[in-house]
This record gives C-alpha cells, structure tokens and sequence, in this order.
C-alpha cells in the first residue's frame, strides 16, 4: 500500500471531513463551564462507527477527555493532541452567520471554534479514521487524544491524561494540532511558545460620596497610580536573553520569502509582522481588565485589574511576581490581605489567578520537525519554517515535564482568526491538514 492511496482517500472523504467539521462546531463545548463530553461523544461515535475502540474518561459536570489507539507492529508513538473547547461568544450579533451554525460561505466553515480547534480537531481525527479504513500498515501506535480545559488553564485536560494515564499517553513524539498559520506567512512549526502570568490586582480604598471627596480615597485612583508605573517593571527583574534575537526571528522568516531584501520590504510595511517580533523577544504586560465603582455618585472604594503578563524562554515567574510586589510598595501601598489590613487601611491584595509557564523543543533537528517540513511542501506547495508562538498550549505540559521532549504545534487555520469574530477555517486547508497528518503518521511510523 502506497501514499498516493491515502491522498485518494481523503479526497474522497471530502464532503464526510466537512461535514464532521461542522458537526463539532455545532456541539456545544464552550469554557466556562465545558462541556466538552458533549464533543466526545461525537468523535467516539464517528471512531466507533469506523471500528476504533475509544475510551471517554468522564471528569464529572460533562467534562471530559478521549483517547483512542492505532496499534501497529513496532514500538515506536505518535500522539496527536488537541482540545474540544471554545471560548465564549462576546456578542452574537456582529457575526455574519449564527455562531454555532457551522455556516459555509465562500469556500470557509464559519463558526466559534472552527480555526481554535473544531477545524484541527476534525483534520487529526479524520486521518486517524483513513489510516485505520486502509489499514494502513504501521510500525508503530498512533494514539489520538481529545482534551479538555484547554482555553482556561489545561489542567483537566493534557495534564490530567498525562499524569493519570502515562502509559496510554506514552509517545515518540507529539503534534499538538492548534492552528499555526500566521498570515501572511506560510503555516509555521511551533517548537516553542511564550508563558503566561495572569495577575489579579485588587486596590482597596476607602468609598465615599461623589459630593465630598474629601473623605475618602478613590481606588481606582490608587490602582492608576501602579498602572502608570507598570513599564518600570523590567527594572525590577533579571534581564533575561531569549531563545532568539529579533535579527534571529527575521532569519527564520527569511526563507519563506526568497530573499532578505524581500522579506525587508514586507516586514517594513506589516504592523503585524513586527508586532509578533517584537512580542517573541521580550516580556510583556498588559492590562486586560478594569472593574471599579458601584453607582453614579460614590467613588468607587474597591478596584479590580487583571495584568495579563506574557513570559519569554528562561524568565522566572516567582522574580516577576516578587519584582510586582517590590513596585507596588515603592509607589507606596503595601500588599496585605483583607484579614490583616486595618479598618480604612489604603492597602493592595495581589492574586495569581494563572501560570503557564514558557516552553521550547531542547533540539531543533527532530524527526518530527524534518518529517512535518517535507511534507507540508509536498501538500501545500509552500514552504514552512521553524518559529515559536507568542500564546501558549498544551504543548507546554510534554515539553516542560519531560514527558516528551519532542513535542511541536502544527495545524490548519490562521491563529489570528482564534477567538475572534466570525472566525473560519478554509475549507481546502481543512483537506490539505488531513493529508498532511495522515502522510506524517505513515512516514513516521514506517
């Protein structure tokens, strides 16, 4: 059996991969609160009506996680990873179509979660189905898993199957399948990514009548006041070097371009270009959130901030976090808890609601690497490149415990499109991903 059957094979599945596709982005699986047993039963449905054994592994609250095995004839594995979850829906009326309708318009599946990860999410699951349709001959497992939790922290989800089920997890090498393309550039091979902080700020003043100001303290006024030290912060902290320079980035992009002086013209003119640069090679901090104020006429005595705080490869969370704590003092509020602060006390509460901490390949000539490269040329009639993601995955949970070192992020759809309004996937990278999974199991379990 040659690969020129499984190219034929997925063509002709054309319309089912589609139709699958849109039937997960019709199941409801939005975090909070999940939901994501609802999708595992879809995709175990579909496996199962295709003579795949899989097992649902029930968290409790219709929360979920799946795993399913192609058992072949070597030792060697290959996991695909990805998650059933999506974002909620901010406001449904600046869509184009309804958000859950899965609509096609233009030769692009439309709908929440269809590029973040509905899309890749069919793509991995459908060349697992035509490899075991073919049976194909594997020297190896190729082992599909289906997680939860993975737009809130992950914890339910990768991590959860990784520490409760290590032998079924066990593998090779691992593609986690969210989105990689990052127009306007050819799809990347994420080999790492940046970590993520997200800090709770709570300023706690003393409320008062908006006639007499004089008798209290505005909290949000406090909080503004640490806000517009915030850029001091790097101060506070190591300086640390990243994995790789901006003139080191550029070069990466180089070859997807032809030459350094047309990638020059290009990133000059492209805003997006240089803010994914400037991203990747340092550390940043934004504010995401602001809450303050319950009524019209009383200054507020209570305001909230959340500090979204985006890490680079090698800087410490717990310096970051005391270098906050430090700044905040030096403006001149002290960081107590509600319990110890005194009454009227003008005090700071500081929350770690998240971590992710940043991750990267400890080897940049992976099989994997070489093998996914070959192929999406073969497929896409583009170039790919090496580079690393300004967000983070569950990526981070093979690489960073050493669970499997050789872990990239690979898939269908423009990551830009991930969260955002009227979000899609086209439908020919749909197909083209489904090929290139399935190529790249076959070539690396033969």
């Amino acid at each position: 059996m040659n690969e020129e059957e499984i190219l034929k094979a997925i063509d002709t599945a054309k319309e089912e991969i589609i139709n699958f596709c849109q039937k997960l982005i019709q199941t409801d699986s939005v975090n909070p609160p999940g939901n994501e047993l609802n999708v595992a039963k879809v995709i175990s449905k579909f496996l199962e009506e295709n003579g795949i054994e899989s097992e649902i592994f029930e968290l409790g609250n219709n929360r979920a996680n799946l795993i399913a095995t192609l058992k072949g004839a070597g030792d060697k594995r290959l996991l695909l990873n990805g998650h059933m979850d999506v974002v909620p829906i901010e406001n449904e009326k600046n869509w184009v179509v309804p958000p859950f309708s899965a609509s096609i318009k233009r030769k692009r599946i439309i709908g929440r979660g269809a590029v973040d990860m509905k899309g890749p999410l069919a793509a991995m699951i459908s060349a697992f189905v035509i490899l075991k349709r073919l049976n194909f001959p594997l020297k190896g497992n190729l082992i599909l898993n289906c997680v939860s939790d993975e737009e809130v922290l992950g914890e339910i989800g990768t991590k959860w199957c990784i520490t409760n089920y290590p032998e079924k997890m066990r593998a090779d090498a691992v593609i986690v399948c969210e989105p990689s393309g990052l127009d306007p550039l050819p799809k990347a091979i994420l080999i790492g990514e940046k970590g993520r902080l997200e800090v709770q700020i709570i300023t706690h003043g003393i409320s008062y009548h908006a006639g007499m100001p004089a008798l209290g303290v505005n909290a949000f006024e406090m909080f503004n006041k640490i806000f517009n030290n915030i850029h001091k912060l790097n101060s506070y902290i190591s300086p640390v070097i990243p994995p790789f320079s901006k003139d080191e980035l550029k070069s990466m992009l180089i070859e997807c371009f032809g030459t350094k002086e047309i990638f020059e013209k290009i990133y000059e003119d492209n805003s997006i270009l240089q803010a994914l640069i400037d991203a990747l090679s340092n550390f940043t901090c934004t504010l995401s959130i602001v809450k303050a104020g319950l009524k019209e006429n009383v200054g507020p005595g209570e305001c909230t901030a959340i500090l979204d705080i985006r890490l680079v490869q090698g800087q410490d969370s717990k310096e970051i976090i005391n270098g906050l704590k430090k700044l905040i003092n030096d403006v001149g509020y002290p960081i107590k808890s509600p319990d110890s602060a005194a009454k009227n006390e003008l005090y700071v509460e500081l929350k770690i609601n998240s971590l992710s901490e940043p991750s990267i390949v400890d080897r940049y000539d992976y099989e994997i690497i070489d093998i996914l490269k070959n192929t999406y040329k073969e497929i896409y009639h583009k170039k790919t490149f090496k580079f690393l993601m300004p967000a983070t995955t569950d990526a981070r949970f093979f690489r960073n415990s050493g669970f499997c070192k050789q872990t990239v992020v690979f898939g269908p759809g423009n990551a830009t499109q991930a969260h955002s309004k009227n979000e899609y996937i086209d439908i020919k990278d749909l197909i083209n991903a489904t090929k290139t999974y399935a190529l790249v199991a076959a070539r690396f379990l033969k």
